[in-house]
């Protein structure tokens, strides 16, 4: 399914939703949003690896012979540089603040990098043309320690569609920095192709081997066989080899994987607003009277209980969660006492990248298990209080039991969809409520990998000469602690911000449900007051729609 399909499914789907609510406010913006989405989806595949992997060389090959991405630059100096095919040649740079300046290709080599955070090179390329659905993206190493690549890579890895994943053979085999990103990114895509590079590096029969090694080390991190390509920037079919490892990405499928469940979302939240309307069409003006305070009150009493509860969440994550996390933390680094002090004898460098090795993960895992927690109580709370039964229930008929119970379901289903999908990944989140994605950074993962070196830098001071038992003790009574220390304000801040997007989802997302139901209910009011609604005509077309919009749903799910 391309863009024009599912642009016409949620076109479809918007005259549907109108025909039955004309003055619908809660749900047809969200068309509108959906639709600009899929309109300025572009599938960006980012070539990712360690520094100086050959992640430049390998496009400069797919691009031709000539070097378009300079090759030899220092990491200090290395952005993030998308590909566009366009007849008019330059390249725009884009500072962090979103402010753009042009440059003629001829003066690439007199761009001040530092000055920006990525570089957009329109090329007339005939490859780039043949793939003009996707964009290459040229990313810096993610394992240089520079704060600037830490930022470029987390501008890009919410959007990315896919990743090309680039080794250097001459490593023999796959570094515990390499394995430790890719963990990370395999959460959130499965999209991803690996090339090994520099086997001109090796003898042919070293080049097997490497690649057997490395075959097995990727395989166990996906669970799964993967296809790779092994290369060299001076074999004559390396640039044929990019273009074809490229042309194997679907642009279609990558829209699918990363716009599909949003849009499936919410025409199940259009088919649950038509259902309720179908349930309460026989309602006269006065029992819909009755549901429209039912639905009032229950909007009430939700806000209420998310206001009283908010506090607890509050309290949860900025004390528990933190203290949960550190103990983690503190109990991994023990763990690997003996790492830490044979890398302090090492040096500073070497003492960094294992503290960073092993906290790295912790940290993920640990926040996201906590912070899943913690919502998840949250969210279970809210549900619970909405579960007794509404004020004058009595009066109401079995038809409006069953409308009041319609939110219920919806809220539900909704948990019930987001635990099962549970996080696309580190930089998308679930919308516990009603399970949509949004993609947001997880600033857990910004604070480590921007920080820690200034950590470490701060602690050299304790690590000096001393003999091992002497270092072993001090890492662990003196180090350790300071770590802890200087994450504990970090976690929390960080925390204090995913409260914040959540929350706001989360509130939003119940809100409008609600009102959704009310302003349906009104709507159905206001009809039989004008006496203008068919009852047997109205039901037959609520039904056909519904039926439409189920049809129009398992398309994009077979897709």
């Amino acid at each position: 399914m391309n863009k024009t399909e599912l642009l016409h499914c949620l076109n479809e789907a918007e005259e549907i939703l109108i025909s039955h609510q004309a003055e619908n406010d809660i749900l047809r913006p969200r068309f509108v949003e959906r639709k600009k989405n899929i309109e300025d989806f572009s599938a960006k595949i980012l070539f990712v690896g360690s520094f100086s992997a050959g992640k430049s060389a390998l496009l400069n090959s797919f691009l031709g012979d000539k070097e378009i991405l300079r090759e030899d630059i220092p990491p200090e100096t290395a952005v993030s540089a998308e590909l566009i095919y366009s007849p008019a040649e330059k390249i725009v740079c884009v500072t962090d603040d979103g402010e753009s300046c042009e440059y003629s290709l001829q003066h690439a080599e007199k761009i001040p990098a530092k000055n920006y955070g990525k570089c957009i090179y329109h090329l007339n390329n005939e490859r780039l043309k043949k793939i003009n659905d996707l964009i290459p993206v040229d990313m810096p190493g993610f394992d240089s320690g520079i704060e600037a690549h830490n930022k470029a890579l987390l501008q890009y890895l919410g959007d990315a569609a896919a990743y090309v994943f680039v080794v250097n053979l001459e490593k023999g085999t796959v570094g515990e920095s390499t394995l430790n990103f890719l963990n990370e990114i395999k959460e959130y895509s499965t999209s991803i192709a690996f090339v090994l590079t520099k086997r001109d590096k090796l003898l042919p029969t070293d080049v097997a081997n490497v690649t057997e090694n490395i075959e097995t080390a990727l395989k166990e991190i996906l669970g799964k066989n993967v296809s790779l390509i092994v290369t060299s920037k001076h074999d004559s079919d390396c640039g044929e080899k990019v273009a074809a490892l490229l042309g194997n990405f679907s642009s279609d499928e990558l829209l699918l994987q990363k716009l599909g469940n949003k849009v499936i979302t919410l025409l199940r939240q259009t088919v649950q607003t038509l259902e309720m309307q179908l349930s309460a069409l026989e309602f006269n003006p006065h029992d819909l009277d009755f549901a429209i305070r039912n639905q009032e009150q229950r909007k009430n009493s939700v806000i209420l209980s998310m206001k009283r509860e908010k506090k607890k969440l509050h309290n949860s994550l900025q004390q528990e969660v933190p203290k949960k996390i550190l103990q983690d933390v503190e109990a991994g680094l023990k763990k690997q006492m003996g790492t830490l002090v044979y890398s302090a004898q090492q040096g500073s460098m070497e003492f960094n990248s294992a503290v960073n090795d092993i906290i790295r993960p912790i940290i993920l895992q640990s926040t996201q298990q906590n912070i899943d927690a913690s919502f998840d109580n949250y969210i279970d709370t809210i549900i619970e209080s909405d579960r007794q039964e509404p004020i004058d229930v009595d009066k109401a008929e079995g038809q409006i039991r069953k409308t009041a119970g319609a939110l219920k379901a919806i809220v539900e289903g909704g948990k019930i969809f987001a635990k099962a999908k549970k996080y696309k990944g580190m930089y998308q989140m679930f919308s516990t409520g009603l399970a949509l994605t949004t993609s947001v950074v997880a600033p857990w993962l910004e604070l480590i990998i921007i920080f820690l070196p200034d950590i470490v830098g701060a602690l050299n001071n304790l690590l000096g000469r001393s003999k091992e038992e002497k270092l072993r003790e001090r890492i662990e009574h003196e180090v350790i602690p300071q770590i802890c220390d200087k994450l504990r304000p970090e976690i929390r801040e960080a925390l204090l911000k995913v409260e914040d997007e959540r929350l706001t989802e989360l509130e939003e997302e119940f809100q409008a449900t609600l009102d959704n139901e009310i302003s349906a209910l009104q709507q159905l009011k206001d009809e039989k007051a004008d006496r203008v609604t068919a009852v047997e005509q109205k039901k037959s077309k609520l039904s056909a729609d519904i039926h439409r919009l189920e049809e129009i749903i398992g398309q994009i799910e077979r897709a």
